[in-house]
């Protein structure tokens, strides 16, 4: 699992079969930069939850996906 803050939305101008009509967000995780597939809808600047490799593979079989959003975290204390 990784928290980060969604920057912004990536448009996909042709894509890969499967990856059609899906919505992926670039996501900054500390120094690092990943493109997640968004399923929930997240805005820019919020604080998502991700999970990565295999796990995200999962929830997605129909399309070769790195990291999914899983929800939106909120800061406790």
């Amino acid at each position: 699992m990784i928290l980060g803050t969604v920057l912004g939305t990536v448009e996909l101008l042709r894509s890969v079969s499967g990856a059609e009509g899906k919505r992926f967000v670039q996501v900054k995780c500390g120094a690092e930069l990943l493109t997640a597939l968004d399923p929930i809808g997240v805005k820019n600047g919020e604080l998502v939850l991700l999970t990565a490799g295999e796990g995200a593979s999962r929830l997605c079989p129909e399309c070769p996906v790195d990291a999914v959003v899983l929800g939106v975290a909120g800061k406790n204390g």
